[in-house]
């Protein structure tokens, strides 16, 4: 075979194989065939507040921004600095109990947590977690949106499980701690934990009084008619001063 159809055959090779490692238009790389994966949307889990057990009689005791109920026949724990309040089902046991806390310092630049950031806040709790039982998770409670997770901790220096429900309410962040001893009792009383974040009464919920005065009935009568009613029919005339005329009698 002559040089010159060597090369010609070797050209026509390149062109349809692909030489000097260029891949050709008919074998895109491996990189490029890689479609990127359509980013997954976060449910939030939704709890109907009528569903849920019922609570005793609202109360306030250790922050004037939040009014809170306990479960039907929980009892109230003492007043302490460690929570706003707290509740116990058995007054005698540690757990299981409810422990509502408040703090300043809030996850996040977020001043409520509301169903449209709900999900960017449990992103922003969970990285703060180290090694929780259960993720955080967005949740809707009622009127309320919470991220929820589940930590190990130890009460009474005996192995617990705590359900934690964070959310936060003009740049005020609050936690419902749910205090078990396993995530047999979690199941148990974890419905009792959502009624009383279904029930958490806000300060800033509040809507102001529109304050309306009445108006009396004198003060819509013209002011002459008001003057000839506040003098009184009997009035005796003056006597006259020494020079003076005598004022004329009355008709």
């Amino acid at each position: 075979m002559h040089a010159p159809s060597f090369f010609r055959l070797a050209l026509v090779g390149c062109a349809l194989t692909g030489c000097g490692g260029y891949p050709s238009a008919s074998q895109p790389d491996a990189e490029s065939a890689v479609e990127p994966e359509p980013e997954k949307k976060v449910a939030i889990k939704s709890v109907d507040a009528a569903k849920l057990p019922k609570l005793g009689e609202l109360f306030g005791q250790g922050d004037p921004k939040v009014e809170i109920a306990p479960p039907a026949g929980w009892q109230p724990k003492g007043r302490s600095r460690d929570y706003v309040a707290a509740f116990v089902k058995e007054r005698a046991a540690a757990v299981p109990s409810i422990l509502i806390k408040a703090s300043e310092a809030a996850t996040g630049d977020f001043a409520d947590v509301t169903p449209k950031n709900v999900v960017d806040y449990a992103a922003a709790v969970q990285a703060t977690l180290q090694d929780p039982l259960e993720s955080a998770l967005p949740m809707q409670i009622g009127e309320h949106c919470f991220a929820r997770y589940v930590k190990a901790a130890k009460i009474s220096n005996l192995p617990a499980e705590v359900q934690v429900l964070s959310t936060v309410r003009a740049g005020r962040a609050y936690t419902i701690e749910l205090r078990v001893r396993d995530v047999e009792d979690l199941k148990k009383y974890r419905d009792q934990a959502y009624a009383v974040a279904a029930g958490l009464k806000f300060a800033a919920d509040a809507k102001p009084f529109d304050f309306k005065p009445q108006i009396e009935p004198a003060e819509t009568q013209p002011a002459e008619a008001a003057a000839t009613e506040a003098k009184p029919a009997d009035a005796v005339p003056a006597e006259a001063k020494p020079g003076e005329a005598s004022p004329p009698a009355a008709k």
